[in-house]
């Protein structure tokens, strides 16, 4: 074991096996939103080299930015927060500055027909930000997690354009979500990450179009509604489609294909919404074992999109034995996952490529894992889509915020067997402000409306180990009228107020002793492990930060082993689910499977200790089973 160090505030950049294949003219080049594309393929990417400046000061006032813009303080490389070393920056925004980004783009080609329209899309921008086009005002926007989209057509010009954000993040300053974010990062906080952090990018769509799609799955009925959103009314249109591609059965063998299996047609229609139905003439469900997704094109009036879908439930039940289980497509199945935070050595919130978030995920289902915990961050559209194709289950937490994160009421009184009502108490939580309270609400239905129709995401999470938590017990029930389709997990760790759909203890310094919860719920172990050893030479920071730390890596694969060796001993009928912390060191951390930098797995393909853990994970499951 090693002795606690003194934490430092430095960090050394450390490149990823995916730096150096950065196109830095168009990185992350790929359609950003793959659930609904426009089938004329009329976008652009803006990602790529633009101007930046810093400057204390607040977001501009006006509609008009005339004189009101600073000299330029070199190049910054989009979507990579200036934090960071993709950037080409590697500058700290205070939350004292104003980030200016700026770059020109031609929209000619976009306009899809006469009297269309030009939206601009931001994959997300942390946290406020206005949006100028030609130096006309055209937008802003709050939340540094959610997507927004401005329609700037009356902005533009034939030729060139101008278009200029300017960015303010107050991260942990505020009552806004800021995730594991702090200006004083250390341990299990990290570095900011200020600024357009995912793609940015034009489409050309109809006058009338459609905004949203909501999709959800009738595995009963053999159907698919599809709930769509327009930028007006609705009234006069009628929708149809096809479902063009779907799944082969594992039993019909891998050149079964079905084209046209499924017609989709008009159900009804109300102010500014449509819905369609969707019949399916082969039925194969979504799991792990078999992603199954089926891909579909809608027509409304002029508007014409395509995307995919999957089959499957997520539920709560009993199995024959009279344990409480989580179900898939309404059978008991154990998630045996890993906690990810979903941060970057080279990148932070932003993966340098593609193929860095598809690696991520194919490492973690090659150990043995089929779930993911998404930490305290929502990802861009394709990492989702990955996890969907790729057969990952993902357990979704709301991003927190609130007041200061108070170590007695998060960290000691859990460990002395105290835990605290949630209602009224909101000082104690770090909610004592109301409108912090109301943003958390809003942040709430913002995350499931945008991430509601992803297939692999089966459970919310909207509080975690106490941290900005208040009247847990109401916001799981808000989070079920939101979506009747996933369980939640009301309070992740503790202070749990005997809501929710589960039992959900983080055990990280004492041995896993799993009951069963006098309320019925299934037993979850949602975080758990946390063992530390740092790889030398992949290591950004000096200090050593786990639950357990090691000097080699064969004592702390012996550890882990160990550990869940325990766990498959003990009375693993019991468990419904287990986390184990966690999928990649990150800054001061150094408990991950995987380095910070991704360049080293502490789990080798194929040697001994691999194959020991894929064993262990294979046992949970067959025990369970």
């Amino acid at each position: 074991m090693r002795k606690k160090k003194t934490p430092m505030t430095t960090l050394t950049p450390l490149k990823t096996p995916y730096t150096d294949l950065v196109d830095n003219t168009c990185p992350l080049p790929e359609h950003p939103r793959p659930q609904l594309k426009r089938t004329d393929n009329l976008w652009q990417s803006l990602n790529g080299v633009w101007s930046y400046a810093m400057r204390r000061g607040g977001l501009p006032t006006g509609e008009r930015l005339e004189g009101n813009k600073p000299e330029w303080d070199g190049d910054i490389i989009v979507p990579y927060a200036p934090e960071t070393l993709l950037s080409g920056v590697r500058k700290t925004v205070t939350p004292d500055d104003v980030l200016w980004y700026e770059r020109s783009f031609t929209a000619d080609y976009l306009w899809p027909m006469f009297g269309g329209r030009i939206l601009l899309h931001f994959g997300a921008v942390d946290q406020r930000c206005k949006v100028f086009v030609n130096d006309k005002l055209a937008g802003s926007h709050e939340g540094g997690y959610w997507s927004f989209h401005l329609d700037i057509t009356i902005f533009i010009k034939p030729g060139d354009n101008l278009l200029t954000v300017a960015v303010t993040d107050p991260s942990e300053q505020d009552y806004g979500a800021y995730g594991k974010q702090t200006t004083k990062r250390g341990k299990i906080w990290y570095t900011p990450t200020a600024g357009i952090w995912q793609t940015v990018w034009l489409e050309g769509v109809p006058e009338r179009h459609i905004e949203q799609v909501k999709i959800t799955p009738d595995l009963e009925n053999q159907e698919v509604r599809f709930d769509l959103t327009f930028n007006g009314p609705a009234e006069g249109l009628a929708g149809y489609g096809k479902i063009t591609h779907c799944p082969a059965g594992l039993e019909a063998g891998p050149e079964a294909m079905y084209l046209d299996a499924g017609t989709i047609t008009t159900k009804d229609a109300n102010a500014d919404t449509l819905t369609l139905i969707g019949a399916l003439d082969l039925l194969v469900p979504w799991s792990p074992e078999n992603p199954a997704l089926y891909e579909y094109k809608l027509t409304v009036g002029d508007d014409e999109i395509e995307g995919y879908f999957a089959m499957r439930t997520y539920g709560i039940g009993h199995d024959e034995n009279g344990i409480p289980r989580l179900f898939l497509n309404g059978k008991p199945y154990i998630h045996i996952g890993v906690l990810d935070q979903g941060y970057w050595s080279d990148g932070y919130y932003t993966a340098a490529t593609d193929q860095a978030m598809i690696d991520d995920i194919v490492a973690m289902k090659n150990l043995g894992f089929n779930m993911i915990r998404k930490h305290i961050k929502i990802e861009p559209m394709r990492w989702y889509y990955h996890c969907d194709r790729l057969g990952m289950l993902v357990w979704q937490d709301m991003v927190n915020g609130g007041g200061p994160y108070r170590f007695s009421v998060i960290g000691l009184l859990p460990f002395l067997g105290i835990h605290l009502n949630d209602e009224k108490r909101y000082a104690r939580f770090g909610r004592k402000d109301e409108a912090s309270r109301a943003v958390f609400e809003t942040e709430c239905r913002r995350t499931i409306e945008q991430l509601y129709s992803v297939p692999s995401i089966c459970l919310w999470v909207p509080f975690n180990e106490g941290w900005g938590q208040f009247d847990s017990r109401r916001i799981a029930s808000l989070v079920k009228a939101l979506d009747p389709t996933r369980p939640v997990d009301h309070a992740s760790g503790w202070h749990d107020q005997g809501a929710g759909d589960l039992k959900s203890p983080h055990v990280y310094f004492k041995k896993i002793r799993q009951k069963k919860d006098k309320s019925g719920r299934p037993y979850a172990l949602s975080e758990f492990g946390g063992y530390s050893y740092a790889v030398p030479g992949h290591t950004s920071s000096s200090i050593e930060y786990g639950y357990r730390r090691y000097d080699t890596l064969q004592a702390y694969q012996d550890g882990v082993l160990d550990l869940l060796e325990h766990l498959a001993a003990h009375r693993p009928h019991i468990i419904a689910a287990t986390v184990y912390t966690q999928l990649s060191d990150v800054e001061d951390e150094t408990n991950g499977l995987l380095t910070f930098d991704r360049c080293v797995s502490k789990w080798p393909e194929d040697s001994d200790a691999a194959k020991r853990l894929i064993e262990i994970n294979k046992r949970l499951r067959s025990a369970f089973d």
